[in-house]
């Protein structure tokens, strides 16, 4: 059994520099950006990577996005975990 999580991250670009916090970001493994706002703001959702221990991820993945160039804060604002069983794949609504 394996666990997939995923968190929603809301991301303040510095004025300027959203364009490079995308790249930054897109670079991030199992991240994907769903809304930006023209003064900045950026909806992230990432995948979490399945090494280590779910806590230790999230805290990974939100350190990881605060660490991009550009970026002004990241917030977690969403988490979602639950396990996969035997290969069949676990939908998340």
């Amino acid at each position: 059994m394996s666990t997939i999580s995923i968190v929603g991250v809301l991301v303040h670009a510095k004025p300027g520099r959203l364009d490079a916090v995308r790249a930054g970001l897109l670079a991030l493994p199992g991240v994907e950006i769903h809304e930006v706002t023209e003064d900045g703001r950026l909806i992230v959702i990432a995948e979490e990577q399945p090494e280590g221990q779910p806590g230790d991820r999230l805290s990974r993945t939100v350190t990881e996005i605060n660490n991009v160039p550009g970026v002004i804060n990241a917030s977690m604002i969403y988490q979602h975990s639950e396990t996969e069983e035997s290969g069949d794949a676990a939908q998340v609504a």
